[in-house]
């Protein structure tokens, strides 16, 4: 913004909120832009996060783009009036217009060749002063010049792309588009010129820091953009610079041409906001500005009140809409074109010890920066990295927003003529807040229900009704449900029912299965007053469980070999399984007395041993330490892991005898040495001074004396005890070859 500012202060990142006014203080413009600045940026942010990157009010939304017809020349497009916003910035078209005549882009030229199109919105942010519009001066304070504006520019513009075909779409990449939409890379640094070198560290250089001798805000502003270093954009050219110490503010209307001479509407308020021999001028006009074009630079000769004689000839009829003149200093006439000396650090001198420094990248035309400068202290407001560097700031303006309004296509037709066709409308539309009925589903779906097999005609009923929501928690909305499959009821009354919202806006409906449709479905929807349907529906699905349907793979079992349902299967083990008999552990021992589930035990209890009594007379052989034995769960203690951590298994040594009916374990004298002397140390450790330990026999090794067929059914099965778990004997479960396993846990005095 080219206006007359001490500085520009807002900066999002400070999360600022507001400015507050202090009585008795100086005011100043940049407080108050400040807070223009704070109050636009949380509009924006507040209508981006809502709306997102681009919409329109449904029944309010402009910038449908249609196929010029009738007065419109051949290629030119019609844009219809509304609202639409684009990165949060509200864009207005007040009346019907057309690609060629619309207000903020005039002179734009129809379509004209063939191929596909993006047809775009660009939005940025306009400043304009009483040059742009007479109407800012208030007349009755004699014509001032006071504040200034910022408008929303709005243009419509096309770009051919590379036409995929019928695959072309709003979504569809293309390489032009973003080219177009791609930021300026370019950055640029600033600093007030540092003190030469010297060994006295008490003498600082005369030419240090800002020399000026009032306070400046320098604009830095990219007069033509290219690549830097030079590159093709455009050919073979880098990127010209101009610069202004009073932000570009000094400006006079153009009022009218003889020659060399042109009539301006003032040469200047003072001295030092004049026009002046030896300076140069930028000749613009609504037209360039709105085309982002480069006004052209002109060397000011002579000075004679209101008449500016320049340097070159210049024809004002190529400024056709309001003529402006501008002033930029420089110490050579024109445009200065990027460089990075290879001394002073790269950076280039403008005056008084301000100096910036170009970084690669592409700089685009109106790139601009500002620099405050201050002679209280001869210094440059600009931001330092950690190293006490100036930073590389990308340009603060001016920034375009980008949004796709449509995709079109032209053909050539005969005679030359061209044939457009909209391929699709890429505006998105959203309705008032107040308008959104949505309907939602809470609950109820993919239920099963297990049907009668005696009775097939008996309705089941679900476990959960169904349940849908009605947006923004709308009172007495209706809802119909129907059955749409199978023969089922709802809320016991048949095969549809309404039902109306309660105070939450939610609506449930009971739904009962017929008993032989195995996969049954309801439909919900939200009707109207007159009972029509207006939102898309809610399905819900559930289905019968039966054995029947649900499928198996006999691949791991012979026995049922060629079923594949759960059903045929179980009907198939009916008529295999059969009682398999073994015989039973009917008591456990240590020490005479009887070893309890879930027990505390002493150490010099277990060292006694343990005997099982069983049902049969036992094979000695079957018998053995693997097939009867006791594991101790050693905790494992270590520097990462506490001493109640991870436990190990520790099988402890033994000797395994039968003597008739009972099979006795009795810890070998290494193992009663560890019981007596490394044990006690660990279990005192632990939470509570006790590890658990296990005693198991393998019934399915274990078999009767003389009836190898018989096996040992040690199953056991838990039942509570108090505080603990107890097990019930006899063992077994009727099915030969169960392992018994109990616990209990080891302890010390």
């Amino acid at each position: 913004m080219k206006g007359d500012f001490t500085r520009d202060t807002f900066d999002p990142r400070k999360h600022y909120s507001g400015v507050r006014m202090q009585q008795g203080r100086v005011q100043l413009d940049a407080d108050w832009n400040e807070q223009v600045d704070i109050a636009e940026y949380h509009a924006e942010t507040t209508a981006l996060d809502t709306l997102g990157p681009a919409g329109g009010p449904v029944g309010e939304a402009g910038f449908q783009i249609g196929i010029g017809a009738g007065a419109n020349p051949p290629g030119d497009l019609t844009i219809s009036p509304g609202r639409y916003y684009v990165d949060g910035m509200l864009c207005e078209n007040d009346a019907a217009t057309s690609l060629t005549v619309q207000p903020d882009l005039p002179g734009h030229t129809p379509i004209g060749g063939a191929g596909l199109y993006v047809v775009y919105l660009d939005v940025w942010q306009r400043h304009l002063s009483y040059l742009d519009d007479p109407s800012i001066r208030e007349v009755a304070l004699g014509g001032p010049d006071t504040a200034t504006r910022a408008k929303t520019v709005w243009q419509v513009k096309t770009l051919p792309v590379t036409d995929p075909g019928v695959s072309a779409s709003c979504g569809s990449t293309f390489a032009e588009w973003n080219g177009i939409v791609a930021p300026s890379s370019g950055r640029l640094r600033a600093r007030a010129r540092p003190p030469a070198a010297s060994t006295d560290p008490c003498i600082v250089a005369a030419s240090a820091g800002f020399r000026g001798l009032e306070n400046q805000l320098y604009r830095v502003e990219i007069h033509q953009g290219g690549t830097f270093p030079p590159g093709t954009f455009p050919p073979g050219s880098p990127p010209t610079f101009k610069w202004s110490r009073e932000n570009g503010s000094v400006a006079a209307e153009w009022l009218d041409q003889t020659s060399r001479v042109l009539k301006v509407s003032s040469s200047g308020r003072d001295s030092v906001l004049n026009f002046a021999p030896g300076q140069f001028i930028e000749l613009i006009d609504d037209r360039r500005d709105l085309a982002g074009e480069p006004g052209h630079l002109a060397w000011i000769d002579l000075v004679d009140g209101q008449f500016l004689t320049i340097a070159g000839a210049v024809d004002r009829a190529q400024f056709p809409r309001n003529p402006r003149i501008r002033r930029w200093e420089s110490p050579t006439p024109g445009a200065v074109a990027v460089t990075r000396p290879g001394t002073n650090d790269g950076y280039l001198p403008l005056e008084a010890g301000v100096e910036i420094r170009f970084d690669d990248g592409i700089y685009k035309n109106g790139d601009y920066w500002l620099i405050p400068a201050r002679a209280v202290n001869g210094a440059i407001e600009w931001p330092l990295d950690g190293t006490n560097q100036p930073v590389a700031l990308p340009p603060r303006g001016i920034v375009h927003h980008y949004s796709r309004l449509a995709l079109v296509r032209f053909t050539a037709g005969g005679g030359g003529a061209l044939a457009g066709t909209v391929v699709e409308d890429c505006r998105r539309l959203f309705p008032a807040l107040t308008d959104v009925n949505g309907l939602f589903y809470l609950g109820g779906d993919g239920q099963q229900a297990v049907p009668n097999p005696t009775n097939l005609a008996l309705l089941v009923p679900l476990s959960q009704p169904l349940r849908v929501g009605v947006a923004n928690g709308l009172q007495n909305a209706h809802l119909r449900f129907t059955v749409t499959r199978g023969g089922g009821s709802l809320q016991a009354t048949g095969a549809s029912v309404e039902v109306v919202t309660d105070a939450n806006g939610i609506a449930a409906c009971a739904w009962e299965l017929d008993s032989t449709t195995l996969i049954q479905q309801v439909e919900a929807n939200l009707i109207d007053t007159a009972g029509k349907t207006v939102h898309l529906p809610i399905r819900f699905t559930a289905s019968l469980s039966r054995a029947d349907q649900v499928a198996y793979n006999p691949a791991a079992c012979a026995n049922l070999a060629g079923l594949v349902t759960v059903q045929a299967a179980l009907d198939r083990l009916c008529q295999l399984v059969a009682d398999e008999p073994g015989f039973r552990v009917r008591r456990i021992t240590a020490a005479n007395t009887d070893l309890a589930n879930d027990s505390d035990v002493s150490i010099a209890r277990l060292e006694t041993g343990i005997t099982a009594d069983c049902s049969e007379n036992v094979d000695p052989q079957s018998a053995s330490r693997p097939t009867c034995f006791v594991t101790v769960d050693v905790p494992e203690v270590s520097a990462t892991v506490p001493a109640a951590g991870n436990a190990i298994p520790q099988i402890l040594g033994a000797d395994v005898t039968v003597s008739g009916s009972s099979i006795k374990w009795t810890p070998i004298a290494s193992t009663q040495t560890w019981l007596k002397r490394q044990l006690p140390a660990i279990i005192g450790q632990q939470p509570g001074r006790r590890v658990l330990a296990h005693f198991t026999l393998r019934g399915s090794f274990i078999w009767a004396k003389d009836r190898p067929d018989l096996l040992l059914d040690g199953d056991v099965f838990g039942r509570p005890a108090g505080t603990r778990t107890d097990i019930r004997f006899h063992s077994g479960d009727r099915r030969r070859g169960g392992d018994l396993d109990m616990w209990f846990w080891l302890t010390i005095p």
